[in-house]
């Protein structure tokens, strides 16, 4: 929570993140920071389309985000009372942020109709998941739905 909180002070002050959000994937050793990356690309979309876009190609993390959304994050606030009210209200607003309610699979979309780079990223993607799947190497549930959600040829404009 601390270096999720870090990132949005530098964002509210107009700090560029992109260097320090790269450095933070680049030397992840555990999945726990991907999801505060995943937050934090979800309220600074454009990061998603650069120094994070690796984290739109795991089909793990949707299923992580998916999960995440459903089981609410009242757990994180166990505790939270002996800290006495002022920090119960931070702790309410930090995790009821609106960008937590975000869909990644939404976000990928939006992104993939926005950008031809987002839309070559996405062919390759959902090529790789197609030889892991193929292979036996993966059985994530979700890969069908992605591979629909991030297909440009699903979508006309209207």
């Amino acid at each position: 929570m601390a270096l999720e909180k870090y990132f949005y002070q530098r964002l509210e002050e107009g700090k560029d993140i992109t260097k320090e959000v790269a450095t933070t994937l680049a030397r992840c050793r555990s999945v726990a920071p991907l999801g505060v990356l995943c937050d934090v690309g979800k309220r600074q979309i454009d990061l998603l389309s650069g120094p994070l876009r690796a984290l739109l190609s795991a089909p793990e993390l949707y299923s992580w985000e998916i999960a995440k959304t459903f089981e609410d994050r009242n757990h994180l606030m166990l505790g939270a009372a002996r800290n006495g009210q002022f920090f119960i209200e931070l702790a309410r607003q930090f995790h009821g942020l609106e960008h937590r309610k975000q869909d990644l699979r939404e976000t990928a979309a939006e992104l993939l109709l926005k950008s031809r780079q987002m839309q070559t990223f996405s062919t390759k993607i959902r090529d790789w998941w197609k030889q892991r799947r193929a292979s036996g190497e993966s059985r994530i549930e979700i890969v069908d739905q992605l591979d629909l959600t991030l297909d440009l040829s699903n979508y006309e404009v209207q």
